[in-house]
């Protein structure tokens, strides 16, 4: 086309102008193969680039599955060792069954031939224990409480090495059920009143602990002391059946209608007792019997109540919370001062039966009633005080004056 144009140009024109529109025709075409030039170069940088890129993706998809291919290989080899393995095991086991069905039908050949001797030197041994038990009163003595018990404690519970001593590390008390719960390993130990005169008297129970360490805050409540008929290791989400004393005056009988369900139902009552007063090396402990319990701090009397507590085993309860930090045990203490005392004074709060109380909630006394009580409270340092709850017992301080200094 452009050599027609030319052609025809030269026809007409000048030799000039011929010239001149062949010099502007080379230029045009010249500029457009430089241009279609530059956006081929540009088209290949890119597809260099693209091809570059799927090298490197190839190079690690490559090595993946060579890696793969590996970790395949292996567990290949360690598949058919284990297989190898399962089956030499189950060689021996086939070896070691027809051996040990040979020897076990040998020694019941052997019981069979000396079981009658046997029996005769076990029966002989028997009598022979039973003699000596007979002539001299041994026997053999019961497990008892000496430590809490590790597999059963609450959040945020912690104890020393030898199970004595029991701490929580935080200030406040927890939300939960199970916060600052522990329990005895083994049930409390059944101690006669008249030990002494070695005659059958009244059982109690008693356990007794220190107080280590006691935080500022929390004064309000504190510890609570307490005692379960439900075996630790058997207690589902801190439910138990039992009964507690202590806190910011309160005295709860907990119920668990069904130990599957973990739950519990708790009936609750005022008590004189404030635990939250404790200090630091204050002694306190709980003092059990048929009638109900007792809470005795330094050796005197504080709150006496009166519940229907059973004589099978009993586990001792610890709840660390509010002021209550840290709690050691006195393993082996004996029966207070005054526990007889103890044992028949009247009862400052009472509980009702189990039988009178299990399908209603107890009422809480009147406020005239809590002010009674916690009058009836004697203070450390205080003598011996009148109180009606004395004459109400039907005791005097002539005919039962460690009665009277007790309440």
């Amino acid at each position: 086309a452009v050599g027609g144009r030319l052609a025809e140009v030269a026809r007409f024109g000048s030799e000039e102008w011929t010239a001149l529109l062949r010099d502007k025709v080379v230029d045009a075409v010249k500029l457009e193969l430089d241009r279609r030039q530059r956006e081929a170069r540009s088209q290949i940088t890119v597809a260099l680039q693209a091809d570059a890129e799927r090298a490197k993706e190839l190079a690690i998809v490559t090595n993946t599955i060579r890696l793969h291919t590996a970790e395949m290989a292996a567990m290949r080899a360690d598949v058919q060792h284990a297989a190898d393995a399962a089956n030499q095991v189950e060689t021996r086991m086939k070896e070691f069954a027809s051996h040990d069905l040979v020897a076990v039908k040998t020694d019941v050949q052997k019981l069979a031939d000396f079981g009658g001797i046997w029996s005769e030197k076990i029966e002989r041994n028997i009598e022979r224990i039973d003699q000596l038990v007979f002539h001299t009163g041994f026997s053999p003595p019961d497990p008892q409480f000496r430590r809490w018990c590790a597999r059963s404690r609450g959040d945020g519970v912690h104890f020393n090495q030898d199970l004595t001593i029991a701490f929580r590390r935080s200030d406040t008390p927890r939300a939960s059920t199970t916060g600052g719960l522990i329990f005895g390993d083994f049930p409390l130990s059944a101690q006669s009143l008249a030990k002494a005169a070695k005659s059958d008297g009244p059982s109690l129970r008693y356990f007794e602990c220190v107080i280590e360490d006691c935080s500022s805050t929390g004064k309000h409540t504190g510890l609570f002391l307490g005692i379960s008929t439900t075996e630790p290791r058997s207690v589902k989400s801190g439910c138990f059946e039992g009964w507690e004393v202590g806190g910011s005056g309160k005295f709860l009988r907990r119920r668990v209608p069904d130990p599957n369900m973990g739950e519990e139902h708790t009936e609750a009552m005022q008590s004189a007792w404030l635990s939250g007063k404790l200090s630091r090396g204050d002694t306190v402990g709980l003092l059990v019997g048929s009638w109900g319990c007792a809470v005795v701090v330094n050796g005197k009397l504080m709150v006496r109540h009166e519940a229907a507590i059973p004589s099978s085993n009993l586990w001792a309860v610890c709840r660390l919370v509010g002021s209550a930090r840290c709690l050691r045990l006195r393993p082996g203490a004996g029966l207070p001062p005054g526990a007889e005392a103890m044992h028949t004074a009247a009862p400052l709060l009472t509980l009702p039966p189990l039988s009178e109380t299990a399908r209603q909630p107890l009422a809480m006394p009147t406020t005239g009633d809590a002010a009674a009580t916690s009058e009836s409270r004697v203070e450390e340092g205080d003598g011996p005080q009148k109180n009606p709850s004395v004459q109400d017992a039907g005791l005097s301080s002539e005919t039962e004056p460690q009665a009277v200094e007790a309440i």
